[in-house]
């Protein structure tokens, strides 16, 4: 799993947590499904709401996609959110043979 800072041109408004080194969302492929996670614990791609098991079902139909190296599955979840939601959704995904996981985080020197 890879560290992936995104910028604030990305969907969703998120406290993301700080890491002082990682990949900004440029060097990241185009084809990219983004999995945001607020304070509330929803699930979001996009505008849309999903379940863990819509979000499990989505993958499945993905996977060979994903696994074929076209998508990178990129988790933005907000740092008050306990590790073990970051946790479960890396593991929803290895789960599916898919390895090209990174987690979004903000860089701390930046200017909001």
């Amino acid at each position: 799993m890879t560290v992936t800072q995104l910028t604030k041109a990305h969907i969703e408004e998120l406290d993301l947590p700080e890491a002082k080194e990682g990949i900004s969302l440029e060097h990241v492929e185009p084809q990219r499904l983004v999995i945001n996670v607020p304070r509330d614990g929803r699930f979001l791609i996009g505008n849309q709401i999903h379940t863990l098991k819509e979000l499990a079902d989505l993958l499945d139909e993905s996977t060979e996609r994903i696994r074929a190296r076209q998508t990178t599955v990129v988790l933005r979840c907000d740092q008050t959110l306990p590790w073990s939601t970051v946790a479960d959704l890396a593991r929803l995904c290895t789960d599916r043979g898919i390895y090209r996981v990174r987690v979004g985080v903000r860089d701390p020197f930046s200017v909001d």
